[in-house]
């Protein structure tokens, strides 16, 4: 299953980046004030697997990358929104199917989203910060694939994830050097991101489960280490 990447999601992307950039080639990188609007580009890898699908196990890895505002809420509150492309899933090995004379060999999944988090942070005079939120995401692309012995068509096909995801996620940020920060989050499905799947699999709701490690850089942000 295909979608291509929405272009109004394209454009919408390009000006959450291309905003604080304008407003960086104006100032000196230190400020001496403080901003409301800090802009800046984030990316990293998405450390994932899919709860419902009979294996465990964080072992797919995906992209995580994208633009991020942030908006100054008060002296220590920070809310923020990102635009990303994400990529979840899950992979498995030798595991006993449901269909009886049927084992499973090899497992994949990988979902490409365009993915919108929205979050609440709270930051110390270091500017390290964590919060909560939540995200929405517009699922792009899908790849299923399942090798069995001996060989069986699950026609996984007739089974699609939801062309919509909405997730809890929980992280935090710690200022390394300059505008760098390190980043780490988990993030959960709190609607089913893919209802009856095919007999042999599972018969029940699949969620996905993302650990997210990223690395971030903020234009025009303040030293932080006074």
């Amino acid at each position: 299953m295909t979608h291509k990447l929405p272009y109004s999601f394209i454009c919408l992307l390009l000006s959450l980046v291309a905003t604080p950039l304008l407003g960086h080639s104006q100032s000196s990188y230190y400020l001496e004030e403080q901003r409301t609007f800090y802009g800046g580009l984030a990316a990293g890898t998405n450390i994932t697997q899919v709860d419902g699908d009979n294996y465990k196990g964080y072992y797919n890895f995906g992209l995580n990358a994208g633009g991020v505002l942030y908006m100054r809420l008060s002296d220590r509150i920070l809310g923020s929104m990102e635009m990303l492309y994400v990529q979840k899933g899950a992979r498995g090995g030798i595991n006993n199917s449901t269909i009886p004379g049927i084992t499973l060999l090899n497992y994949r999944i990988r979902t490409d989203y365009a993915e919108v988090p929205v979050q609440v942070y709270y930051h110390d005079k270091h500017l390290n910060h964590f919060g909560a939120g939540f995200a929405y995401a517009r699922l792009i692309n899908t790849i299923e694939e399942v090798e069995s012995k001996p060989v069986y068509d699950f026609h996984t096909e007739d089974y699609p994830f939801k062309k919509h995801d909405i997730s809890f996620l929980i992280g935090g940020s710690v200022h390394l050097w300059k505008g760098f920060f390190a980043i780490a989050r988990f993030q959960y499905s709190i609607i089913e991101a893919r209802g009856l799947t095919p007999n042999g699999i599972a018969w029940h709701g699949q969620y996905h489960n993302v650990c997210t490690f990223r690395l971030m850089y903020l234009f025009g942000t303040k030293r932080g280490d006074d």
